[in-house]
């Protein structure tokens, strides 16, 4: 979900609980209830495109509606559609209030009045208790949403992989989590796994790009027959795609050495032969990275903390 997509919903959200706030006795009736939420809905997906996934790069055309998309809507309507009307009990005859000592002995013999659970009938009224109940969900899930948004615009972006410079770390069309705040506390260390905007020259058409830092500012980098080293130590890389000739061996196997500068990090691809990194355009300056990527969240049978 965008964070336009959730801030539409907090706000719709925040709208409803306010009216509850300005007329205390206010009684929902499931017909209003259900109307409103599948109205809500509509206008989500129709103006904000909260549940639309980025179409991949090499299916421009494709249609922006998926499983994803499917399951929240369906799981959205099932909510609504089966949200429950409550219980009422039956309201005694006013002759059982009435008469003697008697009386009241056969009344006390008499079964109570009896609950009925009414059905998922638009007429019903809720009961006080479902509201107050209805009310603590409504506020537990704005107080989620807007913490959500916090997270989204200071601490933490989702992004999608459009390309294989990354396999086998990353997939085309993983999603994953990116730290935003990490690195105003801590200087970028090699072997993480940074989002950042490239140099100019890279010709990135204003695109993020996300590869690891294999070296630091200081460190001299160099490879010779697809071998790393920094500071003529060669690196164990267990992250690394094995080289195949589906790649066409793209990569530069041999590098000269070259010193990274200070506040830069020299930063690669974990699929070498298809990855367009530092050693085609150069170190990246450390205050080009957005943030460090720390997990895969979707498709969830990847659901991982990346290393």
């Amino acid at each position: 979900m965008t964070s336009q997509g959730l801030l539409f919903i907090v706000g719709i959200l925040s709208v409803i609980r306010g009216g509850f706030l300005l007329f205390p006795g206010l009684r929902v009736r499931p017909f209003w209830l259900k109307a409103g939420l599948l109205i809500a809905i509509a206008l989500v997906f129709r103006y904000t495109g909260a549940f639309a996934a980025a179409a991949p790069p090499d299916q421009p055309d494709a249609p922006p509606f998926d499983t994803r998309r499917f399951t929240v809507l369906a799981t959205a309507l099932m909510a609504v559609l089966f949200i429950p009307n409550g219980t009422r009990e039956h309201a005694p005859d006013e002759s059982d209030e009435e008469g003697d000592e008697g009386s009241s002995e056969t009344a006390h013999h008499e079964a109570p009045p009896a609950a009925s659970t009414t059905p998922s009938a638009i007429s019903s009224a809720w009961s006080r208790e479902q509201t107050r109940v209805m009310l603590e969900y409504l506020d537990s899930i704005i107080v989620a949403g807007v913490t959500a948004l916090f997270l989204i615009h200071f601490v933490v972006r989702s992004f999608y992989i459009p390309s294989e410079s990354m396999v086998p770390t990353l997939l085309v069309n993983d999603m994953i989590l990116v730290d935003e705040l990490v690195y105003d506390f801590y200087r970028p260390g090699r072997g993480d796994i940074v989002v950042f905007r490239p140099p100019e020259r890279a010709h990135s058409e204003g695109k993020d790009f996300i590869k690891r830092v294999i070296a630091v500012e200081g460190d001299t980098v160099r490879v010779t027959n697809d071998v790393t080293y920094v500071n003529d130590q060669p690196l164990v890389e267990p992250y690394r795609n094995p080289p195949s000739d589906r790649y066409g061996w793209q990569g530069l196997r041999t590098f000269d050495p070259v010193t990274v500068p200070p506040d830069h990090v020299f930063c690669m691809g974990d699929n070498r032969p298809n990855s367009e990194d530092s050693r085609y355009w150069g170190a990246v300056p450390v205050k080009n990275i957005v943030g460090k990527a720390f997990l895969t969240f979707y498709p969830l049978r990847r659901a991982r903390l990346l290393r």
